[in-house]
């Protein structure tokens, strides 16, 4: 299975004012996919050798929305109405 998705971990600000910490191996479970295909990075040594570009990159969300947004490439004709 290829892997689609890099979980980097870190801390938040909940609504209610507390701190907390979300790991890599949380994130899978909060934006619903499938952690056979996630990189789980817990130090920058863990992203060494991986195409960033070819991943969508999983964050921990202060306002608890974890869908994840595709983006278009950049380069990509899109043609003006």
């Amino acid at each position: 299975m290829n892997k689609k998705y890099l979980c980097i971990g870190g801390w938040v600000v909940s609504k209610d004012g507390d701190i907390h910490y979300i790991s890599p191996h949380q994130l899978p479970r909060l934006y619903r996919v499938n952690p056979q295909e996630c990189f789980f990075a817990i130090s920058p040594d863990d992203m060494y050798g991986l195409r960033l570009t070819d991943l969508t990159i999983l964050r921990p969300r202060s306002d608890g929305n974890y869908i994840i947004r595709r983006v278009e490439p950049q380069n990509k004709f899109r043609e003006e109405k």
